[in-house]
């Protein structure tokens, strides 16, 4: 699933494969941002009782996205990052179908940038950006050290693959603010800081039991003699994960509207 990008969660759980590609916040840019050519946009059926984001065959596709789940996506932020909006802006759900102007394969990052216009143009959405104090998790590197594999250019390793399923993480070729991205996305309740100075890419293996720190993945079909998420970072990774409040960014929605039907 090396150029399938799929993100799919229920109520009770993530448990979806995933390759991350970005750090956090970075979203690359150019004089000429990608745009899409075409977007539709529809009320999800009730029945659909999940999220999902797909990119594949060079197209933009979510189902049952909340505008708040879409600004997360957009922005590459955590929902605790998210401040206000209107009384259906983390209720009412939403398909997006969209086609880019250019052909070939569609990256994450150009299509957050393309999501950001479309949220723009659709919604008239408004938005600013604060520095807050907020909850956090900081990763930093444990008393003995990291237990990762570093990895070196050329050394005939696999490339970067970053896949969250249930309760097991497996890396190879992350860099550590790449895993601090996706481990809060897919496990966490709050913004995770990469502290660890750690500089390079590694390959390691993470399993947890399916008791997590947040309602992210809160059910699954992990061993429950598994250690807890933070106790699991600390002895298979050689990393600590610890909560604290800290200066974040914090995406503060100022307007937005329902879209027109297509």
């Amino acid at each position: 699933m090396s150029r399938l990008n799929i993100f799919h969660r229920d109520v009770r759980r993530i448990a979806a494969p995933l390759i991350a590609s970005a750090a956090l916040g970075q979203v690359a840019t150019s004089p000429h941002p990608p745009v899409f050519e075409a977007a539709t946009i529809k009320p999800t059926d009730p029945a659909f009782g999940g999220i999902l984001i797909r990119l594949a065959g060079g197209r933009f596709s979510v189902t049952g996205f909340t505008l708040k789940d879409l600004v997360g996506f957009a922005y590459q932020v955590d929902d605790s990052q998210i401040v206000g909006g209107p009384k259906w802006f983390a209720s009412d759900r939403f398909d997006i179908l969209g086609k880019p102007e250019k052909d070939g394969p569609l990256s994450r990052d150009d299509a957050r940038v393309m999501l950001r216009s479309l949220l723009t143009d659709r919604f008239q959405l408004k938005i600013h950006r604060e520095t807050r104090e907020l909850p956090v998790y900081v990763l930093t590197v444990g008393k003995s050290g990291p237990k990762m594999k570093p990895r070196t250019e050329g050394d005939g390793g696999e490339g970067t693959r970053l896949t969250f399923q249930g309760t097991t993480a497996t890396g190879r070729n992350v860099a550590p603010e790449v895993f601090a991205e996706e481990l809060q996305a897919m496990a966490l309740d709050r913004p995770v800081l990469d502290k660890t100075g750690l500089a390079g890419k590694f390959d390691f293996n993470l399993r947890w039991r399916p008791e997590p720190a947040s309602g992210k993945g809160a059910s699954g079909s992990g061993d429950p003699n598994d250690p807890d998420i933070f106790t699991a970072i600390q002895e298979q990774l050689g990393l600590k994960l610890e909560p604290r409040r800290e200066q974040a960014e914090a995406i503060v929605v100022d307007a937005a509207e329902k879209p027109s039907a297509n």
